[in-house]
């Protein structure tokens, strides 16, 4: 059967980074799915990209989250899941440097003809892989997407960005028409981010303080690190539902090897950040004490404690803060979460070796530590007090005049007590979710304050109005306008 051309161009945005994406669909359907032509007669894809930095101080781009490629993979649906891969649009740049790309999908033949999409960006080593992947599965797709062996240690820049993967329309299944508006569009790294430092840390300048810790950092080692990484997660290790793109489980591939970080990653002997960057891996089975102690992933430090001279090493794990003793709960690595090890106290001396290290229990060791992680997609604004942070995914919020019962901002802190929330301007007409005058979150898990947002005639109000959110957790204090 012979396809319609579709007409319409298509808007496409991004949260990491930012991506405006018109697409259109070519005028003949191709029984192979890879192809960087633009068919006769179709219309360009329009893609207009900027980098923005979705760090959490935002005082800069990142030059590695940049887009330099792009391509758009569209699965036949099976109900709501995955089916086999149709077809790969190709993005092209049109002009040189101007961020503008072109693409091609191919248009359903009837309503129930209909399809899922993933959006990859930044292959290192181009499309080429699907080029044969007609009829394969999301999962033998997903095989195919796999990192090559890595030699030394990862490292990203605007020559080398981070491959990114995302998912419109919140997974649903489409009809791919001239009416399809595929919406906007988050983008996750492949990869988790690691920043070790001692002391105090300083987030306007992601930099750390000793604040009178008594020991100089010499190397990091990372035990059982992955030597590959997915460019795309497994099916199952994701929800997309609402639009809202989030890791649930990690993907980790290949075979492991240890890692090394001399002195030169690390500054002034205090800290290493935006320089690690490891696989997934899955850490949640067994527990700290069990006999495979020694078969997960593990940090080794190597430091001088109290002016020694000596070097000697300490293990630090990737455990949930909170819990103590045989309750320590471990954290999987998940690609685009970041992860800030903070070494609060040195007690003693190490280990003599890197071996008795990597055998030993990290909750009789003589570095005392914290970790926080978080989703770097989620969390952007964050305050610290050297000891507890608190961070939301948005500080300014701009809504139209249609009701919202339930607008989400995401929310994460480590202090002890969780978070509250209050509406310290603007309580006459903004509530929380259900009407409410406050809400409240727990620590050290992804949470979210939601807004009740009622409909606003301007007839009869003004032009505009404002309101304040204020968050605590102990003694931080951010402040979201509305």
């Amino acid at each position: 059967m012979k396809n319609k051309p579709i007409l319409k161009l298509n808007r496409l945005a991004m949260i990491i980074p930012a991506v405006l994406v018109l697409l259109s669909l070519s005028s003949c359907q191709q029984e192979e799915p890879y192809s960087n032509r633009t068919p006769s007669g179709s219309t360009l894809v329009n893609l207009s990209v900027s980098a923005s930095n979705s760090d959490v101080t935002l005082v800069s781009d990142d030059p590695a989250s940049a887009i330099k490629s792009l391509c758009i993979l569209q699965f036949n649906a099976n109900g709501n899941d995955f089916g086999t891969l149709r077809h790969v649009g190709i993005g092209t740049e049109n002009v040189a440097g101007g961020g503008k790309y072109s693409a091609t999908l191919l248009q359903s033949v009837d309503t129930n003809d209909k399809y899922k999409f993933v959006v990859l960006a930044n292959f290192p080593n181009g499309y080429g892989v699907f080029q044969g992947m007609t009829g394969k599965s999301y999962a033998a797709v997903q095989q195919a997407c796999l990192s090559e062996e890595i030699t030394g240690n990862l490292g990203f820049d605007t020559n080398n960005c981070f491959p990114m993967f995302g998912i419109p329309k919140g997974g649903t299944p489409e009809v791919i028409d001239e009416t399809l508006d595929l919406g906007s569009v988050s983008l996750v790294r492949a990869v988790a981010r690691v920043d070790i430092g001692i002391g105090k840390k300083d987030a306007n300048t992601n930099t750390w303080s000793k604040n009178g810790v008594k020991f100089n950092m010499t190397q990091i080692q990372i035990w059982k690190s992955g030597k590959q990484y997915a460019y795309m997660p497994l099916e199952g290790s994701f929800s997309s539902a609402g639009g809202a793109l989030t890791i649930t489980a990690p993907s980790p591939v290949g075979a492991v090897a240890t890692k090394a970080y001399d002195n030169t990653y690390i500054t002034s002997g205090t800290y290493c950040a935006e320089k690690i960057y490891l696989p997934e891996v899955d850490l949640q089975w067994g527990s700290v004490y069990d006999t495979k102690h020694t078969s997960r992933l593990a940090i080794i430090v190597g430091g001088k404690y109290n002016g020694s001279q000596k070097e000697t090493f300490y293990r630090v794990d990737f455990t949930k803060t909170g819990n103590t003793g045989e309750q320590v709960e471990y954290l999987p690595l998940k690609r685009n979460h970041k992860y800030i090890i903070t070494i609060t106290q040195a007690l003693g001396t190490g280990y003599k070796s890197f071996s008795e290290a990597l055998a030993s229990y990290t909750v009789m060791s003589n570095l005392k530590f914290r970790l926080i992680h978080y989703d770097r997609d989620k969390v952007k604004d964050v305050v610290y007090n050297g000891q507890y942070m608190l961070g939301v995914g948005e500080s300014e919020v701009a809504v139209t005049q249609y009701q919202n019962n339930s607008y989400a901002i995401d929310v994460f802190t480590d202090s002890p007590g969780g978070w509250k929330a209050t509406i310290t301007a603007g309580n006459d007409w903004l509530k929380f979710e259900g009407g409410a005058d406050a809400a409240s979150g727990v620590a050290n898990d992804d949470t979210q304050l939601k807004l009740k947002i009622p409909y606003f005639n301007n007839e009869n109000i003004g032009v505009g109005r404002k309101a304040t959110v204020t968050l605590t957790a102990g003694r931080l204090t951010h402040n979201i306008e509305v």
